[in-house]
């Protein structure tokens, strides 16, 4: 029996450029023998739309899409960003984190639930746009004019939410709001004065009066990992346990 012909990475990047698209691709490989981590690890090329188009539909300044784009494209030249390379890019915004917890929520939150988890310049922006405008609407703002956007924008905290990855049911436990508390806190904790994060929690006194022992910046494990202290689990559970009740 002969066996199927091949199809390296230089045929699928010649593909890729020639815009095939996704159905008439699988019907063209049918009966050829392809290296599918190949094909998931080189993406075809995805152009976003043009400068002057996210410009219209979002409002932001050129300039500024210019410089996000350019730094996207020289993280991932593809177009689609992995989360390894989503990571690179937190690293460098969030020094002082100890770990990529947030930063996998985030994405994971941009990314949504489409089975390849990557991500476009598109995605980002657009996001940033939903973010932006609800935040905006919140502080008494005018409505986005652009009502082809406006139709489909996530508000700020449906994607808060999102953060907080719910489950299939759409519901978030306490062990999952405690976890997505220590993952903000955890965005400075690695800096030796941590005292303006415990500030955001707010009641931060209120919960250490019964523990004068407890301290607001982080500590390490036996394994010499940080870990979160103990008040951003108290006040987490206390808040969640009130919003329950409400």
């Amino acid at each position: 029996m002969a066996s199927r012909p091949r199809i390296n990475k230089q045929s699928i990047n010649y593909m890729g450029k020639l815009k095939i698209s996704p159905s008439l691709l699988k019907i063209l490989l049918k009966d050829v023998e392809i290296d599918v981590e190949d094909l998931l690890t080189n993406p075809f090329n995805t152009q976003p739309p043009s400068l002057d188009e996210l410009q219209r539909l979002t409002g932001f300044r050129r300039d500024w899409l210019m410089f996000v784009y350019r730094n996207f494209k020289q993280t991932c030249s593809n177009g689609r960003m992995s989360q390894t390379q989503w990571r690179q890019i937190f690293r460098l915004i969030f020094k002082g984190a100890t770990d990529y917890e947030f930063a996998d929520r985030f994405f994971g939150a941009i990314a949504g639930t489409r089975s390849q988890k990557l991500i476009t310049f598109e995605d980002l922006i657009f996001c940033l746009y939903d973010i932006c405008s609800s935040l905006n609407r919140s502080a008494g703002g005018l409505a986005p004019e652009n009502t082809q956007l406006s139709s489909t924008t996530t508000s700020v905290e449906q994607f808060t939410f999102n953060l907080m990855t719910p489950d299939q049911h759409g519901r978030v436990d306490e062990a999952g709001f405690v976890k997505y508390a220590k993952s903000v806190f955890n965005l400075n904790a690695s800096i030796s004065d941590c005292s303006g994060d415990a500030a955001t929690f707010g009641m931060f006194h209120q919960i250490s009066n019964n523990n004068t022992n407890s301290q607001s910046g982080s500590s390490s494990n036996k394994s010499g990992e940080k870990v979160s202290p103990p008040w951003i689990g108290c006040f987490a559970r206390r808040q969640f346990r009130i919003m329950r009740k409400s």
